[in-house]
């Protein structure tokens, strides 16, 4: 019987070992490819295939192909063939060299198809069930054989594809080695071309090298003449540079005071990007002369200042120097008055000196703050346009004039046109022609004239006939003004009884970050606000000569009297004697509270105070009690006593007790710093923590307005302390109060995660807990006071938000502590718990409890803090949305906040929190740019306005702008709002009384959301859309404080000011102008119709039922509704009310026809109140129809780099 495949194992096939072995070593040194034994394996395949097994080739290659070489011969291909062999050499198995005129690869496996045996008796059978992995390794083997092979014939077709193509091309070592072939048929072949051949290729080559001489010879003469040209070119360049340098002017040593290194930066710039430079150097240099222009009419002010302030006391008088900048106004000729602003109009005055009728209602373009500025601007307009015109049709005269009549381009010249790149129109010009060449010289030469900028004119080295000193004297006016603070603190560590508190005094002088900034009073004028005053008032148009004479005016003008000399000395004593007991006392504070807790109980506080002087000034202490308001008491009828409050309680104290006040105080500040034991531990653990503390509240005031860094800080503060101070691993997270709209059957409110240290992100973040869920949470916030539990697991109504935690590993301890704002009122809670420690017990210590009291303390003050600038944000987008639909024309709109410096030694950086662009779309930064004030050479007008809390009026860069100050209640600056008008000087008087308007507004807004985040005053809910929540009221307020505005001015009308505009017959005034022009005509009746109309929508929305009367379409009729009765209801109108329904469509009809232009020209106060409040309440029913989205504050996610945001309301405004 024929033996069965089965009944042997399949073996690879190998190599004769001995034979290939021999074989490679010949191949190795004839550096060819190794080849098998052919014949050796060709019968071990004929045995392979006996025994159907598979063959597994060597690794050796096939024989080469006719194209394959040795070493010295070998083929040279392209990059693609050889990118191809690449290809195949990295797939598995698979040989590379190249096998031309092969059927079929010998690295093929092949299976050939199993015998079928018949008559086998039993036991093979048997034998072939007994082994059935035999099958499946079988079946396995030839599936893979099959692929393999499919794989192998694939790449011998694309190897005759390669073999194809390199057939195409000889290989020029094929020629080498044919000629040096030693075969004897071939000798006498090769002996007759090179007689014959070699003189061709001799001669062939000589001239090849000839042209290879002749081009290399060429390219050094270009090599050189490009190199002459580089030197001419950075010649010239340099000797450009000499001639812009005399541009700029010099000090007194020849010199610009500025490390300039310009030579070194311009070899390899293009001719026209070089010409750029030059043209910026040029302005710059004009920019320089300005900058030099303003600082000696800066030191002509500083000297005015101190010759004025003769007591020294640092400050001079607001009103006295107003009044005598009005008379030198009066005074003044008409064309200086015309470069000079109005002192009675704002900037120069505040709106809370203008009065509210004069304000919202006064429409004189006299009262401007340059004289007449609309007319003349309308003047010089107009005169402008004359002069171009005449000037254009002198020139054309003068270009026809000079021309050679003996050409014919005359009518060409004149016919054509030439367009903005410096071709004729209508015209083409053959550049070979000698019409083309001299239309593209005369071309060119007009460009060249047209693009010469008279800025790079020649100028002075003087400044109007006055030499420069060589130093900018007043470019850091602060100098000047002495910081009180620091000099008080200085005089503290000179005092040897308050040694225990110099250090916590210089750590919370190290933790003012902001200095520098001066607080506007509107009574007093320090000398940075004096100096900005007289320089807003001069303006940058008006000679120095008129600010000497200013100055010399002053000085024979300003005279206070004996009695106004010692008040404000007074006045200064006391300021100074304020700032030193603040300091003294916020240190007592903090040595007190060792723990940074944030308060201090007044129990305690009592009983350390009537030990003073042995309990003889007890009763005067009981005294000052009666005249100060505590805060209610805590749950355990605890009082806490913040630091403010604390303050106020020891001056009330010191005011009661007998003797000078300021000797008394530090007195009792000494007796109550030694009585105080506090061990060199507490104090350093002190100094630690309030470090951690301060870091929360400096992330809030650095963060560009995002809470993340606010939150990180916190964490951050909290495990520090818990691992230096009480050997614990903590894991924390804060949850905040919501209203719970969906559910509103699990409780009114509940408590979402919003922050939480890294390792409980997966199970805490984003999670909500509701009224009816296990927890201690919300007894923490009806209890108002911390929960501490010491052992959780024996708690039994604790909430394990990682449910996959066992049993065993829920020991720990949790506290709970509610996070309250500045009213008391509970708004969140921070959770702490050791849940993660290893140790089974570890509770929260006292001194720990008390600690964190202090970190939710700062963290509600942080976040309070990153909250009033989302809402002020939010009113100033509003605010801009409204200016924008009546003031089109301003070019841009920047919203800066100041924030502390991140450089040592710097006062504030400015960060770039939005712009808005010429449509009124706002941009709102995630990250906002930061700016510094030494990189605002030329721009330092913003830091100016924030270091005075003034408005300034600037020109940069041939731009106007008008930066504003937003300011805290302190009168210190906050941010500031930069308006860019662009080329025109100011804007038009109508424009100018509606930015006075929407920065008035806004201001008030501002000052309204600090006091109610700072508690200082209660929520002002006057709305009621306002009840909705903060962010509600904050996305109305803009509109809420306008329309209070404007009711309070309703109510001072008179009824004449009613009488006289329902009075007017409309229809008769058209009738009597029929002479006029149709446009005018036209106009007419649009004013006609203004008075009717606008009052007819006001009626509307106080009776609304009257929609479907006809009696409003009859003028006669519809002003009968106009009466007292209607005016006490417009004063007392909410529109956000649930009762008011309108017809929005009916009103918006009435009023769209009708610009803020016509409402000016019309004249009438009493239209300039109505037009406003009705579009402030159709922008304020809007937002209540919108209450779910639009009154959120468009701030950018995690994920956007910006946002552009329009406020809703503002597209329902007339446009100009």
């Amino acid at each position: 019987m024929s033996e069965s495949p089965s009944q042997e194992e399949p073996k690879p096939a190998q190599e004769n070992g001995e034979e290939n072995k021999e074989r490679k070593q010949e191949a190795t040194n004839r550096n060819e490819p190794i080849e098998e034994n052919g014949e050796e394996n060709k019968e071990r395949k004929q045995e392979a295939t006996n025994r159907n097994e598979p063959i597994e080739s060597s690794q050796s290659s096939a024989p080469s192909s006719a194209l394959d070489f040795n070493k010295d011969g070998e083929e040279e291909t392209t990059d693609e063939i050889k990118s191809e062999e690449s290809k195949l050499e990295e797939q598995p198995g698979i040989s590379t060299v190249k096998e031309s005129k092969i059927e079929i690869s010998k690295n093929v496996v092949i299976r050939e198809p199993a015998s079928v045996v018949f008559n086998l008796d039993q036991t093979v059978l048997d034998s072939k069930l007994d082994l059935p992995w035999k099958k499946n390794l079988f079946e396995r083997v030839e599936a893979r054989a099959q692929a393999m092979q499919q794989k192998i014939l694939d790449k011998d077709k694309l190897k005759k594809e390669l073999e194809k193509q390199a057939e195409k091309k000889i290989p020029k070592e094929t020629l080498a080695k044919e000629w040096f072939n030693i075969d004897n048929m071939t000798l006498n072949t090769r002996a007759y071309l090179l007689d014959k051949l070699l003189p061709t290729l001799v001669a062939g080559m000589e001239h090849i090298v000839s042209r290879m001489k002749e081009k290399i010879k060429e390219k050094q003469e270009q090599r050189e003449t490009i190199s002459q040209v580089k030197v001419q070119v950075a010649n010239l360049r340099k000797q450009a540079l000499q001639e812009q340098f005399n541009e700029w002017i010099l000090d007194p040593k020849g010199t610009i005071p500025m490390k300039v290194y310009i030579s070194a930066h311009i070899a390899d710039l293009k001719s026209e990007i070089f010409e750029e430079l030059l043209k910026h150097l040029c302005h710059s240099a004009d920019e320089f002369r300005e900058v030099i222009k303003t600082d000696m009419r800066r030191q002509m002010f500083v000297e005015v200042f101190l010759h004025c302030d003769c007591g020294k006391v640092g400050f001079l008088n607001r009103q006295r120097t107003l009044a005598l900048l009005e008379t030198f106004y009066d005074q003044s000729p008409t064309m200086l008055r015309r470069l000079l602003r109005n002192p009675r109009q704002w900037p120069l005055l505040e709106f809370e000196e203008i009065e509210l009728p004069e304000f919202w209602g006064d429409k004189d373009n006299q009262k401007h703050i340059y004289e007449d500025f609309d007319n003349v601007f309308l003047e010089m307009n107009t005169s402008l346009s004359e002069k171009n015109a005449s000037t254009k049709q002198k020139q054309q005269r003068e270009t026809i004039a000079g021309q050679d009549p003996n050409k014919i381009l005359n009518e060409d010249l004149n016919s054509e046109s030439i367009t903005a790149q410096g071709q004729p129109k209508g015209a083409t010009v053959r550049p070979g022609s000698r019409r083309g060449h001299f239309l593209l010289d005369l071309l060119e030469t007009a460009k060249k004239k047209v693009e010469k900028d008279k800025a790079c004119e020649p100028k002075s080295q003087k400044i109007e006939g006055k030499p420069w000193p060589g130093e900018l004297l007043t470019c850091d006016l602060k100098k000047y003004v002495k910081c009180e603070d620091e000099e008080q603190a200085k005089l503290i560590y000179g005092n040897s009884r308050f040694t225990d508190l110099h250090s916590i005094i210089r750590n919370i002088q190290s933790y003012k970050e902001v200095k520098g900034r001066s607080a506007f009073n509107g009574v007093s004028l320090n000398l940075l606000q004096f100096v900005q005053f007289l320089e807003t008032f001069v303006g940058e148009d008006a000679p120095l000569s008129a600010s000497e004479t200013l100055t010399s005016f002053f000085k024979w003008g300003y005279a206070e009297t004996k009695e106004e000399k010692m008040r404000d000395l007074e006045e200064a004593i006391q300021n100074t004697s304020q700032i030193r007991r603040g300091l003294l006392l916020e240190a007592l504070f903090q040595l007190w509270d060792s723990d940074g807790s944030g308060f201090l109980d007044l129990n305690e506080v009592d009983e350390l105070l009537y030990t003073y002087k042995e309990g003889m000034e007890k009763e005067a202490m009981k005294t000052a009690k009666l005249h100060i308001q505590f805060p209610k008491p805590h749950p355990g009828q605890e009082v806490r006593l913040s630091s403010k409050q604390f303050q106020k309680y020891i001056e009330l104290v010191v005011s009661e007790l007998r003797g000078n006040e300021d000797q008394v105080l530090e007195s009792l500040v000494e007796f109550l710093m030694t009585t105080l034991e506090r061990s060199h531990f507490e104090g350093l653990r002190n100094s630690a923590r309030r470090k951690w503390l301060h870091q929360i509240q400096h992330a809030a005031e650095t963060s560009g307005v995002s809470l993340e860094p606010v939150y990180t800080e916190t964490f951050k503060a909290l495990t520090q302390d818990a691992q230096v101070h009480g050997n614990k691993k903590i894991s924390a997270h804060i949850s905040l109060l919501e209203e719970n709209r969906l559910l509103p059957h699990r409780g009114a409110v509940l408590l979402r995660n919003v922050a939480c240290t890294l390792d409980d992100a997966p199970f805490v973040l984003n999670k909500v807990l509701y009224r009816d869920m296990k927890g201690i949470s919300f007894t923490v916030i009806d209890k108002g006071k911390p929960v501490h539990v010491p052992q959780v697991q024996h708690h039994g109504n604790i909430f394990f938000w990682n449910d996959s935690r066992k049993e065993n590993e829920k020991n720990g301890s949790f506290l709970a502590l509610p996070l309250q704002n500045a009213h008391m009122r509970i708004f969140g809670v921070l959770a702490i718990d050791t849940l993660r420690d290893p140790q089974k017990i570890n509770i929260f210590l006292p001194h720990e409890i008390r600690f964190y009291q202090g970190v939710a303390n700062v963290f509600s003050t942080a976040y309070h803090y990153v909250h009033s600038r989302e809402h002020i944000l939010h009113v100033v987008i509003t605010g801009i949305s409204w200016l924008y639909d009546i003031i089109p024309d301003i070019n841009a709109i920047s919203t800066y906040f100041i924030e502390p410096s991140p450089e040592q030694g710097s006062d504030y950086v400015l960060r770039n929190m939005m712009v808005t662009g010429p449509l009124g779309l706002t941009e709102i930064h995630k990250n906002p740019p930061t700016i510094f004030r030494k990189t605002c050479i030329f721009r330092d007008f913003l830091f100016k306005c924030i270091d005075s809390s003034e408005v300034l009026l600037a020109s940069v860069c041939g731009e106007n702008h008008i930066a504003i100050p937003l300011r805290e209640r302190t009168g210190e600056a906050l941010g500031a709002l930069d308006f860019n008008i662009g080329k025109r000087k100011m804007l038009f008087y109508r424009e100018f009384k509606d930015l006075q308007k929407m920065v008035k507004v806004t201001q008030a807004a501002c000052y309204e959301i600090l006091d109610e985040l700072s508690g200082e005053k209660e929520k002002n809910r006057v709305l009621e859309i306002e009840n909705a929540g903060e962010v509600q009221q904050a996305g109305v307020l803009f509109f809420r404080i306008m329309l209070q505005e404007l009711q309070k001015s309703l109510r001072q009308l008179t009824s004449m000011d009613f009488v006289s505009l329902l009075l007017y017959d409309y229809r008769s005034a058209i009738q009597s102008n029929k002479s006029l022009t149709a446009s005018q005509l036209h106009e007419l009746e649009a004013n006609a119709k203004l008075v009717p109309e606008i009052l007819t929508a006001v009626i509307l929305f106080i009776h609304p039922e009257l929609e479907s009367s006809h009696e409003l379409e009859i003028w006669d009729k519809c002003k009968l509704y106009f009466n007292k009765h209607l005016v006490d209801s417009i004063c007392a109108f909410d529109p956000t009310e649930k009762n008011v329904k309108v017809n929005l469509k009916l009103i918006g009809n009435y009023l769209k026809g009708h610009s803020r232009i016509n409402v000016w020209k019309s004249h009438s106060i009493v239209m300039e109140y109505l037009y406003h409040w009705s579009h402030i309440c159709l922008a304020l029913i809007e937002l209540k129809i919108k209450l779910s989205g639009a009154i959120i504050p468009p701030l950018p996610s995690k994920t956007d780099s910006c946002v552009y945001a329009k406020m809703p309301g503002a597209s329902l405004l007339g446009k100009c």
